[in-house]
This record gives structure tokens, sequence and C-alpha cells, in this order.
């Protein structure tokens, strides 16, 4: 497309160095939702989940997403969303997305390096509080499905998350309501909810941080 940003080159040790830097936070979700400020602030005592951005080598800035089975039922059947799930009693969050991620797609998560974490935000349909993280994983990309998780692997890149061009707004319905939502349409698939906000607010710190690459100094 004609209005594609410049391809950022994407390697470990940046991501690192700007997920120490101010994120954007729910100024970036919000572009990626119609929910009002205030349902984004996590209540107290909620469940806690996590998700991994696992990124792969190469300037597009390749990583996996997930069709979940429509079969699951739950309040995200059906969806694309990032590897991820329930923290386990005890667990520390990161260890939770590096766990669900090797558990639903396949990836080793020992050759995971993890960079850094994104904010947190609230799912209310789920009562979930998700808690996003980024890792970079440099082995063969042999992914080995969950069958009762996981429908397909996706693979996208950021660079086309940066693009305004794929961006859409589209119409569904929730119990029996129908309601409009902003998302990323990606080869004829809608990425929508929690996973375009998380992936928003990824591409987007991408983004103005690297404009700014050459003047800063980092790693």
């Amino acid at each position: 497309m004609n209005s594609s940003p410049p391809p950022i080159p994407i390697d470990p040790d940046w991501i690192a160095y700007t997920l120490q830097l101010p994120l954007p936070g729910h100024r970036a979700h919000e572009k990626m939702s119609r929910r009002s400020p205030d349902t984004m602030i996590i209540p107290p005592g909620a469940a806690e989940a996590a998700v991994l951005i696992t990124m792969f080598p190469g300037d597009a800035g390749l990583f996996p997403l997930i069709q979940r089975p429509h079969r699951e039922g739950g309040a995200h059947a059906g969806q694309i969303s990032l590897p991820g799930g329930k923290r386990e009693p005890g667990e520390e969050l990161s260890t939770t997305a590096l766990r669900e991620t090797e558990e639903e797609i396949g990836l080793d998560s020992s050759r995971i390096q993890l960079l850094g974490a994104l904010s947190p935000l609230y799912i209310p349909v789920s009562g979930f509080a998700v808690y996003p993280y980024v890792g970079w994983y440099e082995g063969p990309l042999d992914f080995r499905p969950d069958p009762a998780e996981v429908d397909e692997v996706l693979l996208y890149d950021l660079n086309r998350l940066r693009d305004p061009g794929y961006r859409t707004i589209f119409d569904f319905q929730y119990r029996g309501k129908d309601f409009q939502s902003p998302g990323f349409k990606l080869d004829d698939r809608i990425i929508w909810g929690a996973t375009a906000m998380i992936l928003m607010e990824f591409a987007e710190h991408l983004q103005s941080t690297g404009n700014h690459r050459n003047n800063s100094v980092h790693p």
C-alpha cells in the first residue's frame, strides 16, 4: 500500500531497550476499542492471565497468532488471539506466558528470551486482567498446536500492523446485539478485541521509538 510506513529494523536488543521506555498504554488501546477508559482499569482481585508476542528474526517482525476453535465455547471462542492463558497459583506471570505458548503452539519455551512487558489491560467479558509479554525465539519454526485449544497457527508481521491501510471497522453480534469495533484486517481475517489492543500498543510504541532511533542511545 502506498501509505505503508518505512520498515523498522527489528532486533532483540532494540526491542528490549524500547520496552524500558514509557509505554502509550490505554491511549493506544483505545484506538482498537470502543470501550470507555474506565473499563480498562483492572479491578482489585481480578483473575490474571498472560499472553506472549513471540518475535522471530527478520526485518518484517514476524510473530504467531492462533485461531481459537469455535467449539471450545467461552467468551473468546473462534477469535484470533495471542498464545496465552490463566496464571497458575504461585506462578510468575512471565512464566505463565512462556508455559502457555509452549503448550498451545509447541515452541520450546527454553529457547524464548523474554524482552519485556507491555501494559496490562482488563477484559470485562471474561473478568481477566491480561498481562502481555514480548519474547524473542531463535530456532526452527516447528509449530505443534494443541488441537484442543488451537485450530490454526497464523504468522503475521509488525510492519503490516503499523500500516493504517490494514485497519478497519467491522460489525459483529454478541449475545444477540449488534456492535461495531475497530480491528486489523489481515488476509481476510479480522483481529480485534484485547489482541488488537495489545498489538496496537506494541506497533505504535515501536513506531514512535523507531522514529527517534538514530538519535537515541541504546544497546
